[in-house]
């Protein structure tokens, strides 16, 4: 369950990184910048959600006996 937890922990630090790059975007002199900066937090967005598949696929297998991570 270790590694499920430390996935999630990931998850949310880079939740915050996204959303920082949008304040970041928000907050851009020029409309080139923002979109950049729009499309930056998007491509964080979709590390995000192959992250919570590795989640839940982590969660799934922990109930699964003989199973090992390739990360092991």
């Amino acid at each position: 369950m270790v590694a499920h937890q430390q996935v999630m922990q990931c998850i949310q630090e880079c939740q915050q990184v996204a959303g920082q790059i949008r304040s970041l975007a928000n907050q851009a002199p020029s409309p080139q910048v923002r979109d950049q900066l729009m499309e930056s937090a998007h491509h964080v967005d979709m590390c995000i959600r192959e992250c919570e598949f590795a989640a839940q696929r982590v969660q799934q297998a922990a109930g699964q006996p003989g199973y090992a991570p390739r990360w092991s």
